[in-house]
């Protein structure tokens, strides 16, 4: 695996766990026909907006369980986009979290674009490697440069439940914040370390709004 993969790699786990707001595992959870409901505690004080793509887990029904996007937030309800959900009295706990979209275009992944949910697209630019250090044996160590785009599309179609552009830039904010400066990563045999990360001025692209965020991040190799 090149350096360049480990980087790819690192940052996608990095992405991957990222969690913007969470509720915790929550006894006090029911499901209703239209979303979720607590019985104590504050889904807004949790950060969550309209807008959000979550995902439940723990429910007893398979079927309440999965992605959802949020089309209301209040103190004690979450209004999901329409489906099939079975009404359930609160019972095993159930934690329901809004991260990463899980439409997600990796490079070299097969992916297909979804018709009205948001979705990711990853570029990884190498850089050319310089020599940062000669080690005992007079091996160089290579400095190993990478500048990554995360680019976020989340369709305009989402606008009649979430007006603006706050659910938006607090997700392109938490993408930005797991690379951002002195985050230390792990992947393969190598540390990752990111040196700087930045969100971008949101655009319109057709049916989209477009969030890119940028990030540079690096790693050291020593040749033998």
């Amino acid at each position: 695996m090149s350096l360049s993969e480990d980087i790819r790699g690192a940052a996608r786990a990095a992405l991957t766990a990222l969690v913007r707001a969470t509720t915790g595992p929550l006894t006090t959870l029911s499901v209703t026909a239209a979303g979720y409901r607590r019985a104590a505690g504050s889904f807004l004080a949790d950060g969550f907006v309209p807008g959000d793509e979550v995902r439940v887990s723990g429910c007893p029904q398979p079927a309440n369980n999965g992605t959802a996007v949020l089309t209301a937030v209040t103190d004690s309800d979450l209004t999901v986009l329409p489906r099939v959900l079975l009404p359930a009295a609160a019972g095993p706990p159930v934690t329901i979290t809004a991260g990463l979209p899980e439409h997600r275009a990796w490079e070299a992944v097969a992916f297909t674009r979804p018709a009205e949910r948001a979705w990711v697209r990853e570029t990884l630019i190498p850089l050319t490697p310089r020599v940062a250090a000669f080690g005992r044996a007079g091996h160089p160590q290579e400095h190993v440069e990478a500048l990554l785009q995360i680019d976020l599309f989340v369709p305009t179609a989402f606008q009649r439940f979430a007006p603006g552009t706050l659910h938006i830039e607090r997700l392109g904010d938490a993408i930005r914040d797991a690379l951002a400066p002195g985050v230390v990563l792990a992947h393969g045999a190598h540390t990752i370390h990111a040196a700087h990360a930045a969100r971008l001025r949101l655009m319109p692209d057709g049916d989209w709004v477009h969030c890119p965020i940028e990030a540079k991040l690096w790693t050291r190799h020593t040749r033998a």
